[in-house]
Order: C-alpha cells, then sequence, then structure tokens
C-alpha cells in the first residue's frame, strides 16, 4: 500500500500559527455524502518512505534518528485545521516539527557516519529549502503534516 505525505508550513505571525500559502485555500461546498473536501498549496516534499520514517516512527521505517508522533498542533491555522479535518480517519501520525528541530536534525545526521544518515540527511535538505522562510528565528517557521494510505 502507497503513504502519501501532506505537508503545510505555518509562520508565528502575532502570536499565532498562520498558513504560508493561505491564499491558495479553497475549501469546496458539502457534497452529497457531507464531507468537505479543503485544499491548500502544500510545501513540496520528497516522496521517499525512509523520510516518512525519520518525520515519525515507524510510518514506513523506524529509526535511531526518527521524531515521534505529536498530533495535530492545538494552535495550527485554520486552514490547515480544516484540511486535516477533511481527511477524517484516513490520515493518520499527525504531526509537526519547527524549522529549528530539522536543522538539529540536519546536523544530527551530518555528523552520524551511517550511509543511511547520509541519504536521509539529503532528503530532509531538500524538504527544508522547500520551506518558506521569512524570518531570522528558526522557530516562528514549522511544518504539520499527516500521512494517507
Amino acid at each position: 500500500m502507497a503513504t502519501a505525505i501532506h505537508v503545510f508550513s505555518e509562520t508565528l505571525l502575532n502570536g499565532e500559527w498562520t498558513a504560508d500559502k493561505a491564499d491558495t485555500y479553497v475549501q469546496e461546498l458539502p457534497n452529497r455524502f457531507g464531507w468537505i473536501d479543503s485544499h491548500m498549496e502544500p510545501v513540496t516534499c520528497p516522496r521517499q518512505a525512509w523520510l516518512y520514517g525519520l518525520l515519525v516512527d515507524e510510518v514506513r521505517y523506524s529509526w535511531p534518528w526518527s521524531f515521534h508522533e505529536k498530533g495535530l498542533p492545538e494552535d495550527a491555522s485554520p486552514q490547515v485545521k480544516q484540511i486535516s479535518k477533511s481527511w477524517g480517519i484516513d490520515g493518520y501520525a499527525h504531526s509537526h516539527l519547527t524549522l529549528q528541530e530539522l536543522y538539529a536534525k540536519s546536523l544530527e545526521l551530518l555528523i552520524d557516519p551511517r550511509e543511511e544518515a547520509k541519504e536521509l540527511q539529503d532528503y530532509l535538505r531538500q524538504l527544508i529549502t522547500a520551506i518558506p522562510v521569512t524570518s531570522n528565528s528558526l522557530d516562528e517557521h514549522r511544518i504539520v503534516f499527516w500521512f494517507d494510505s
């Protein structure tokens, strides 16, 4: 079964997390089943099972460097909350990571001598460079993500 990741970036502005691509947010009318489908331009993330296992332990893989699932943040932007809600039970392993956490993990992988760490570091670097950055504080930028099969 194929696994897909849904990644959205947020920036902390005036004490609230806001979706970086909020201008691309679309909420459709309820369909015949009553579902409200929502869309927004995501962050481009390498479709790579090893990376999925790094972002959340035991999603496809488990690594000594894996992050643990944190859940959807309570303070997520309204757009990200609605998109997550539209996935219902098909969305799983919700989590979030700041740029600070991602950079720290990238450095950890960089100094690890194992070949898998080097490959994971490259996938993580691709994800990090896709996140829009508008301030100098790495803790003011994060990704919110989940998976579906």
